[in-house]
């Protein structure tokens, strides 16, 4: 049935990295029941920090998956060499996903009943 659908409308699930479009005017956004989680700062390696703002941060900006905050806190950030050559980015979300209201979308099903 999802293959079906997927099928059909193979840009349902293409993510669309451009903050300032919003096709269906949904916004995401997480509820807590604790106050801002802040993580103890740590320093990346010169070379990974170079690499992380030459090249992900700028990215990551234009696509509009990250955003200019004057929001203290801070989050830990790792890049992973891979045997390729090129990076991998992620971040250590436990306590904010461990603080964070339950919520799940069911958002295919009730795409295809339409």
């Amino acid at each position: 049935m999802y293959l079906k659908y997927l099928l059909n409308y193979p840009t349902s699930i293409k993510p669309v990295l451009n903050s300032t479009y919003n096709k269906v005017g949904i916004s995401l956004f997480i509820i807590t029941r604790s106050p801002r989680m802040h993580f103890k700062p740590h320093r990346l390696d010169p070379d990974k920090l170079d690499y992380f703002w030459k090249s992900f941060r700028i990215q990551l900006l234009q696509q509009g998956v990250l955003r200019v905050s004057k929001f203290s806190g801070s989050n830990v950030i790792n890049l992973i060499f891979k045997p390729g050559g090129t990076w991998t980015i992620y971040g250590y979300h436990h306590r904010l996903n461990a603080a964070a209201e339950f919520d799940h979308y069911l958002l295919l099903p009730q795409m295809i009943s339409q």
